[in-house]
């Protein structure tokens, strides 16, 4: 991971680290890159991960139950710029992105000031291809993140 993207991701880990609050779920977006998806799914999850099929070769069946059981928004961005878009919109104070250290980086800071809470996925078939994250990790994140009742 090239130093700058380092520091980025270094920085706003302690930036979050001294904020405890919670967010209603209606104001928390998360951002998964299309990569997660399995790339021989017939059904692309592209935006809207309701179309995913649940056949399992991936984890966007485990984020899509996880996401409707706390009642999120998620967006499963192609890019960029598409996930800044969804980000800037106003009612969305927090977001919890996954992605690559590039990806997740430039997102934090193009984001700012918004709080973004990051995720790395991890590449088991490379860059950019049928990539993995820990379903644990996200819920985790977003038990802290998101105002219960």
């Amino acid at each position: 991971m090239p130093a700058l993207q380092n520091a980025v991701i270094w920085i706003n880990r302690l930036r979050n680290r001294t904020s405890s609050r919670r967010y209603p779920p209606e104001n928390v977006l998360v951002l998964l890159p299309h990569c997660l998806q399995h790339q021989a799914c017939k059904e692309p999850v592209r935006e809207a991960i309701r179309n995913c099929k649940g056949c399992g070769r991936c984890k966007m069946k485990d984020l899509r139950a996880l996401a409707e059981r706390i009642g999120v928004r998620v967006h499963v961005a192609s890019g960029g710029r598409e996930a800044l878009e969804r980000a800037r919109a106003p009612e969305v104070r927090v977001i919890l992105a996954i992605a690559c250290s590039k990806e997740l980086s430039e997102g934090i800071r193009a984001a700012f000031p918004k709080r973004v809470i990051g995720i790395l996925n991890s590449w088991p078939h490379g860059p950019c291809k049928d990539t993995d994250v820990d379903v644990r990790q996200v819920e985790s994140a977003l038990n802290r993140l998101v105002k219960r009742g």
